[in-house]
């Protein structure tokens, strides 16, 4: 590989101290060159510039057109682009370096020491292009040395994989430079020449660019479109300025040499350069390193602003207001507030969206109470300090928006001791909110697996839960899996009754309401979409199951065989040793044939079939007659309820002989099922 060893210098010639600033640039100084503006401290020619450092050079090139270079008679080729006088930058013109299996191009250095440019760390990235290659970049930092670079790979069927964009290894890759570089030379690794990727990528290419300005398409790694669309080789780069190298408190002690000089100047330390930087002070605009640069903003300007913003603030609330309406009636909101006249001594309310957003510190996530399939709860304090649960949906049926306000009054009007009050209803956003009365116990499954002391957890209290649970379920007929609440004295509350109505059939919706509810869903509801009465009873028995047993419905701790509870409990009935699953309190307070029934109960409320499993009446006796019994074993009752009980158990089994398939649900596309011999 013949390699070209020619070495090109841009080095800005040594600076001279600058002489004490001007008032003004003198009139005759140029403002322009070519496209390019040149606000003061830069100038062109003799008391153009604050100073050595800031003299610049316009010279026409080969085709007659002004270009602005730095320095004072444009030989260090470093060509400007624009000037960023506010933000203390540069935009120049920067050599693009490559090496081609055959030929490379001559090394050169970007050298600024003694002056106040620096390259800016926080546009620019070192970018390097092609395959099989290793390109370095070398420099000083406050006169320390530097050096980083990166490495590209790939391989001719893979260029079409790394796509136009993307600069992450795969033919292009970039990396970032530090703060307060003055110095940069760029070299490749001799040892990554690209031989073997030539026949498909001749050439690599290493710079320092602006990052913007730079967008990698995947031409560049098997042509050299790279350097054609280059301006002449050369691609932007940002160098940083500043005034001195003093900071702003060290030169406000010399006003001769002192640059924001205009009245309503501040002056900023540069924090990406040595020394600092001028700007207007806030309501002016300008130039603040020459006398009266500032000028204070049109007044009449800030009052066409604040009326243009008043109007458009106005707008924006007027279209909100119509979007609102819009919500309201969609939902049904018109109908209800009908309804709501017609009736009276109603504590159903409806509430703005204003009034819930006040109540949860506008849905502030320490607000949230518990997520779910169906949305979110958060707890509210209302102005007259009433407590409520706010319930934030996610998916609805839109077939069923518009009876969505009928709903929630036909709902509130339900009136039992286990059963979550529906206070009101917001209608005003695209989905719809509830407002429930506040259950201040938490959720049963904080009390099975958050409280440290679930274990003491009485069987009593199991079964006063699971028995108050089912008498709200067979009360309420719902469609829907609930969640059950408890209050301070731990009583069952159930909540979410009704929200299957809102819950849609499509496909797609329905696969994301299960990842929320997977381990309770009845498997059932896979194949129709659609949520029944038994769809309940399957649910309610996974909930009994997390009752007694303390574990919980999906879990990924321990064999994977046991990672879901109905199967666990389908290979523990299997295999004669259902007693082992049940928890510690329970076996204590109970005995073998307690755990038998309750056994033989949530295996029917989870068998595969809907039409096979018992009706909510038929659970809410059993636990009754199983409540009686544990509180009054010993009693002289204790033969009778015997005999209810035997009698209920043989018709129990009368109705379940032969076989009947216990659901095993394992994900939310796929089931199993274990069969189990009805007794």
């Amino acid at each position: 590989m013949e390699i070209v060893s020619l070495v090109l210098l841009l080095l800005l010639p040594p600076p001279l101290p600058p002489p004490p600033p001007s008032q003004l640039p003198a009139a005759e100084c140029l403002t322009s060159c070519g496209d390019v503006n040149i606000p003061y401290p830069f100038g062109i020619g003799p008391n153009c510039s604050f100073g050595n450092f800031y003299t610049l050079a316009c010279t026409k090139n080969a085709h007659g057109h002004d270009r602005l270079f730095l320095g004072s008679d444009g030989s260090e080729s470093v060509e400007i682009i624009d000037i960023l006088l506010s933000q203390g930058k540069m935009r120049v013109y920067n050599l693009i370096s490559w090496n081609c299996y055959n030929q490379s191009s001559p090394e050169w250095y970007f050298k600024m020491n003694g002056w106040p440019y620096r390259f800016s760390d926080a546009d620019n990235k070192f970018t390097v292009i092609g395959c099989d290659t290793f390109a370095y970049i070398n420099g000083t930092q406050g006169g320390k040395p530097y050096r980083s670079g990166c490495m590209t790979f790939c391989q001719n069927d893979s260029l079409s994989a790394g796509g136009s964009g993307s600069c992450a290894g795969l033919g292009c890759c970039q990396t970032s430079v530090p703060r307060g570089l003055d110095y940069i030379a760029v070299w490749f690794d001799s040892e990554h020449n690209g031989s073997s990727t030539r026949s498909f990528s001749p050439c690599s290419y290493a710079v320092l660019v602006e990052e913007n300005n730079f967008s990698f398409q995947s031409s560049y790694i098997t042509t050299t479109d790279f350097l054609v669309e280059s301006y002449h080789g050369r691609v932007p780069v940002v160098l940083s300025w500043a005034i001195g190298y003093t900071t702003c408190e060290e030169a406000r002690l010399d006003y001769s040499s002192y640059a924001c000089v205009s009245e309503h100047s501040k002056c900023v330390d540069s924090s990406a350069a040595p020394g600092y930087l001028c700007n207007c002070s806030i309501g002016f605009e300008g130039n603040p390193y020459v006398r009266n640069g500032c000028q204070g903003v049109c007044v009449g300007v800030i009052f066409l602003l604040s009326c243009g913003l008043c109007f458009y603030v106005i707008y924006q609330r007027r279209k909100l207001e119509k979007i609102k309406r819009r919500y309201f009636e969609e939902h049904g909101g018109l109908d209800l507030k009908k309804k709501m006249k017609e009736e009276q001594n109603l504590t159903f309310r409806i509430f703005a969206i204003k009034e819930l957003e006040k109540a949860t510190n506008n849905f502030d996530d320490k607000q949230i109470l518990g997520e779910g399939g169906n949305g979110i709860v958060y707890k509210g304090v209302l102005e007259d300090k009433c407590i409520v649960a706010i319930k934030k949906p996610k998916l609805i049926d839109e077939s069923l928006k518009r009876c969505f306000g009928n709903e929630t009054l036909i709902l509130s009007r339900i009136n039992h001791d286990n059963i979550v009050k529906l206070l009101g209803c917001c209608l005003e956003i695209e989905m719809p909110m509830l407002v429930y009365e506040f259950v201040p116990n938490g959720t049963l499954s904080h009390l099975i697996h958050k409280i440290k002391n679930q274990s003491r957890v009485s069987l009593d209290t199991r079964l006063r839960i699971a028995y108050q649970s089912a008498t709200a379920l067979e009360y309420l007929h719902m469609e829907a899996s609930p969640s059950i609440l408890l209050d301070n004295d731990y009583n069952a509350k159930v909540s979410d009754f009704g929200a299957s109505k809102l819950i849609p059939k499509d496909e797609q919706q329905f696969a994301t309401l299960v990842q929320f509810t997977h381990g309770y869903i009845d498997p059932e509801c896979l194949q129709t979409y659609e949520l029944t009465y038994k769809s309940d009873v399957y649910s309610f028995g996974v909930v009994l199951l997390e009752l007694f047993t303390g574990k919980k419905a999906i879990s990924f701790e321990g064999p994977e065989e046991q990672r879901n509870l109905v199967t666990t409990f389908a290979l523990f009935m299997n295999e004669n040793r259902v007693f082992d699953i049940f928890d510690n309190q329970v076996k204590e307070e109970s005995n073998m044939e307690f755990i038998q029934e309750l056994s033989e109960l949530i295996k029917r409320c989870l068998y595969l079939k809907g039409e096979d499993r018992p009706e909510m009446k038929e659970v809410v006796e059993e636990l009754h007659t199983l409540r009686r019994f544990m509180q009054h074993p010993w009693s002289s009752e204790h033969e009778q309820d015997n005999v209810e009980r035997e009698g209920l158990l043989e018709e129990i089994t009368t109705q379940t002989d032969g076989t009947r398939e216990l659901s095993v649900f394992y994900s939310c596309d796929a089931s199993e099922t274990l069969h189990t011999e009805g007794n």
